[in-house]
């Protein structure tokens, strides 16, 4: 049975183990945080703010264009070497090219594309992302 004092310690550790915000951190990707996964979470955050802004009817920003989705480290480096990866990286890029050249009236259909490849992709390689990826269509 734990004394006072060694409850009081393990109690400490515990507090202590947790961020400022007084929440433990725990991981995101249970298998591992490789640079695909940090990568494609920077791709979330910047499609859910160019979404944000388009919104609030404020000026519409280019999407960042992640190249180096094809050569990051991939959590699972033999899905991500594949020619079926390479071709919706590809079909990906592509649709953030279009999006970027969009016209204002045709802007909600081709951003509404992008995030369709990212499902796409999402639905065959890992489709763990996918309940998140949803929130990133424009209705």
């Amino acid at each position: 049975m734990l004394s006072r004092l060694s409850f009081l310690v393990l109690f400490s550790l515990m507090l202590f183990s947790c961020n400022q915000d007084k929440k433990c951190v725990q991981p995101i990707n249970p298998n591992g945080d490789s640079e695909l996964a940090l990568l494609m979470r920077e791709m979330f955050d910047n499609s859910m703010a160019v979404k944000t802004e388009f919104l609030k009817n404020h000026e519409i920003k280019e999407l960042k264009k992640f190249d180096d989705m094809k050569s990051a480290e991939a959590t699972e480096p033999e899905k991500a070497k594949s020619d079926l990866y390479a071709a919706m990286a590809d079909s990906y890029l592509a649709s953030v090219e279009t999006v970027n050249k969009a016209l204002s009236e045709n802007y909600i259909d081709t951003y509404n594309g992008m995030v369709e490849n990212c499902m796409a992709c999402h639905k065959t390689m890992c489709p763990g992302p996918m309940v998140k990826i949803k929130k990133l269509y424009i209705e």
